[in-house]
């Protein structure tokens, strides 16, 4: 099994595919190059594929979960499609919502303690 698949099945990643990964901050953190398993290009209005017109040339950068006190940051750049339907937008990212910064796992573990 590679590393990048056993990072995966750690993970519980289902809906990406890890592409490269690396450590910073002495250990402290472990930053993940992903991109969707299904090579995305969905609207995140209908959801329909799209043609690829453009990939930004920035990744951005998503927190997720803490593992064993290790900060798991992801990194994808978005790509621009066409969809059929709204026209010009940007793809969905099915890990997160379309303007967060941090993963619906994240998000959904924040609330968890919140109600408490």
């Amino acid at each position: 099994m590679s590393n990048l698949k056993l990072l995966s099945k750690i993970l519980r990643l289902k809906c990406m595919k890890i592409t490269n990964f690396w450590f910073k901050n002495r250990g402290k953190e472990l930053h993940l190059a992903v991109k969707p398993y299904k090579n995305g290009c969905r609207c995140p209005e209908c959801g329909r594929r799209g043609k690829i017109i453009s990939q930004t040339s920035q990744p951005r950068m998503w927190e997720d979960l803490t593992l064993i006190g290790m900060k798991i940051l992801l990194w994808y750049a978005p790509k621009e499609i066409i969809c059929p339907t709204h026209g010009r937008v940007q793809e969905e990212i099915p890990w997160a919502p379309a303007c967060s910064r941090v993963t619906y796992r994240l998000e959904w573990r924040i609330c968890a303690l919140c109600q408490r």
